[in-house]
């Protein structure tokens, strides 16, 4: 690893390298099989089953419980940054707001105010204010703000068409791009006006690392494979064997890998031996 980052931003594997490398587990942070979790940026750990909300710092402590029962069940978790987390419910579609001590800051925002009635996922931009919705209806991509309520900053119509994705999986902005994922097709790779830049196939969940956008990640059955993104380039990769078996889903901060298990995220360090 390089500095406080899993991989430098001008690093290039190419298929055929010889890389040498170990992982280290650091921490395991218990869940039941249908809990959704995040990581913020600064490594805190949140997992909810929809009746509460549990927060563990980077070294594994439990600092915060709350009750959320009355926000619906949860669909996804989103870190706006360390002092605001978004509460999304797909069963209610809303959307509402935790603070660092896991309360609830301001009333829930109803998507229904943005034209959103079918919204399957979110994903936070570099714009904090800002908030990537997909609604099923029409298939629709929709930036909305979250300072103005009903304000839709930007709307891709009709994206599954489009593209010719058979489902939205998951939506991801990074690097100026956002990223959209069918478990069937693959990584998409689009500006912010739907434009496809670049596709990768791959039926393994994927990610980008925050503060790190030179290089994407995937599953792919019992290995994780990093590509280069610089350039636009999709050649250049490594492939690493994972720690663990059962892996469905991962997320990068700094120079840690959190793998989700069905009853475990647990904390790894990637070390490359020189």
């Amino acid at each position: 690893m390089w500095g406080g980052q899993l991989l430098a931003q001008d690093t290039l594997f190419h298929e055929g390298d010889t890389v040498t490398y170990s992982w280290s587990s650091e921490h395991n942070f218990p869940m039941k099989s249908n809990d959704v979790w995040s990581v913020d940026k600064l490594e805190n750990v949140y997992i909810s089953d929809g009746e509460s909300i549990k927060k563990y710092d980077s070294t594994g402590v439990l600092k915060f419980q709350q009750s959320i029962k009355s926000y619906g069940q949860v669909t996804q978790l989103a870190p706006v940054n360390s002092m605001k987390l978004i509460y999304f419910s797909q069963e209610q579609q809303t959307l509402c707001f935790l603070d660092n001590t896991l309360t609830v800051t301001e009333d829930c925002i109803d998507l229904a105010d943005y034209n959103i009635y079918n919204a399957e996922w979110i994903a936070t931009s570099t714009r904090p204010e800002l908030l990537w919705v997909y609604d099923n209806d029409n298939s629709t991509l929709k930036l909305i703000s979250l300072k103005t309520l009903g304000e839709v900053n930007l709307e891709i119509l009709n994206v599954l068409g489009i593209l010719g994705l058979e489902s939205m999986d998951k939506i991801l902005e990074a690097g100026q791009y956002l990223y959209v994922f069918d478990e069937t097709k693959g990584v998409y790779q689009l500006d912010f006006y739907g434009g496809l830049l670049n596709k990768w196939d791959s039926i393994g969940e994927f990610t980008i690392a925050a503060d790190q956008e030179s290089h994407l990640f995937r599953l792919r059955e019992n290995d994780l494979v990093t590509q280069g993104l610089l350039k636009g380039s999709v050649e250049e990769q490594a492939v690493f064997k994972l720690p663990k078996t059962g892996i469905t889903q991962f997320q990068i901060m700094g120079k840690h890998l959190y793998f989700r298990t069905s009853k475990t995220v647990h904390k790894y360090t990637l070390d490359f031996n020189n």
